[in-house]
């Protein structure tokens, strides 16, 4: 018996991404501190002329935003931390880092396997811990994902 769109988190969230919110609104949830290193991390972006990666981190920060809607705060202009509404507090589900060394982190809930499972993501590997490479079902893209843990975070 298929699982409904409310079951599968996939499937909710591709619905949700059928519809992403335009940076405009992102913009105008965030806070005049927020905004402002929003803003000096798109310029330094276009200063250095990755105009690319600005283009990928706006997709990806609309696409957090778009899942996790509820509120957007900063940590300096590399962090987006993206937030749901839990009763009347709230609770960050996703954060966004962007060093600008050619690298992006998404914080999140460990969902890789399920990923896997459905065919969203495609290994490398003969099985999922002998490579980080995954491929993106239907696209030219790769991703290169690392587990955090207590043994390769020491901070």
């Amino acid at each position: 018996m298929p699982k409904s769109a409310a079951n599968n988190p996939l499937d909710t969230a591709a619905a949700l991404l059928a519809k992403p919110v335009d940076f405009d609104t992102l913009m105008s949830k965030l806070g005049a501190r927020d905004k402002v290193n929003v803003e000096r991390h798109m310029a330094a972006c276009e200063t250095e002329g990755k105009l690319d990666h600005l283009r990928l981190w706006r997709r990806l920060a609309t696409d957090l935003f778009t899942l996790a809607p509820h509120a957007v705060q900063t940590i300096g202009q590399q962090v987006l931390q993206f937030f749901i509404a839990d009763g009347k507090y709230k609770m960050q589900v996703f954060a966004l880092e962007d060093q600008r060394d050619g690298n992006f982190i998404i914080y999140c809930v460990d969902v890789l396997k399920t990923a896997v499972k459905q065919g969203l993501l495609i290994a490398h590997g003969k099985n999922d811990e002998e490579s980080n490479d995954y491929e993106i079902k239907g696209e030219d893209e790769k991703l290169t994902i690392e587990m955090l843990d207590a043994s390769n975070t020491p901070n």
